[in-house]
C-alpha cells in the first residue's frame, strides 16, 4: 500500500505526502501550542507524522482505500439524484415534483449504492420516479 517505486512522479508523491506530514503536526500544535514542551511536541509530531498521517493517507489514496469507495458511492447517489429528476422532468414538468423525484431517487438507491453499477442506480432511480 505503500508509494509505487518504479513510477517516475514518486518524488512528486513523496513531496506531498512530507508536505501534509509537516502540515499534520502544525495543525496539531494549535491544540497543544501552550502546554507542552518542545521536546514532547517534536515527539509528537514525528509520531503524527510518520505513523498516524502515512497509515490514513494509504487508507485514502490507494488503490483500494476508502476515498476511492467513497467516490463510487457519491457517484451512485449523483446517478440516483439525476435518474429521478429526469423522470420527474418527463412526467411533470414541475420544479417540485424534479426535487421529490431526486430524493425519490436517492432513498431508491441508498440500499445498493455499494452494489449498483452507476447505470442500473440511474434505471432504478428512474422507475422510482415512475411510482412517485
Amino acid at each position: 500500500m505503500g508509494p509505487n517505486i518504479t513510477d517516475q512522479a514518486s518524488g512528486v508523491f513523496f513531496g506531498a505526502f512530507a508536505l501534509f506530514a509537516c502540515t499534520t503536526a502544525s495543525i496539531m500544535s494549535g491544540a497543544v501550542i501552550e502546554c507542552i514542551q518542545t521536546v514532547g511536541f517534536n515527539i509528537l509530531a514525528i509520531v503524527l507524522g510518520s505513523f498516524a498521517w502515512v497509515v490514513a493517507a494509504a487508507w485514502g489514496w490507494h488503490a483500494d482505500g476508502s476515498l476511492v469507495t467513497l467516490s463510487a458511492l457519491a457517484f451512485n447517489i449523483l446517478m440516483g439524484i439525476a435518474g429521478g429528476i429526469v423522470d420527474a422532468w418527463t412526467c411533470t414538468k414541475d420544479p417540485f415534483w424534479m426535487m421529490s423525484g431526486a430524493l425519490a431517487g436517492i432513498i431508491s438507491v441508498a440500499s445498493g449504492l455499494d452494489i449498483y453499477f452507476p447505470g442500473l442506480a440511474f434505471i432504478i432511480a428512474f422507475a422510482a420516479g415512475v411510482i412517485l
